[in-house]
């Protein structure tokens, strides 16, 4: 049977793939929502955020910079997709949107790390 970490680090890598995807393909590819796009942008780090560290607790650290550092590359790699441009301020939401879900998982899983 799958554990329930197997499933969690799955899809933590799964959205991270996702998020390279929407954020350096074409415009096109960004999902629309109703919501305006910094909420958007900080909602979806959020989530990604939090699965990270639902899926390793005992490394918050280190996946935190995995996403802090991944995130900034493909918010840098946009100047390479013509219908797209990267810019510090939509780094800056993202890098919030990621912290607070890193967090918010580390607060909850902490508990049961002991």
């Amino acid at each position: 049977m799958i554990s329930r970490q197997l499933v969690l680090r799955i899809l933590a890598w799964l959205l991270l793939i996702a998020l390279a995807i929407v954020t350096v393909g074409p415009i096109e590819f960004r999902p629309i929502s109703p919501l305006p796009v910094q909420i958007e942008r900080a909602t979806a780090l959020a989530i990604i955020g939090f699965v990270f560290a639902l899926a390793y607790p005992r490394h918050i650290l280190f996946v935190g910079l995995i996403l802090f550092a991944a995130t900034a590359v493909f918010e840098a790699l946009q100047v390479l997709e013509p219908s797209r441009h990267g810019r510090v301020v939509d780094l800056a939401v993202k890098l919030v949107g990621a912290a607070f879900g890193l967090g918010l998982g580390w607060l909850i899983m902490r508990p049961r790390d002991r």
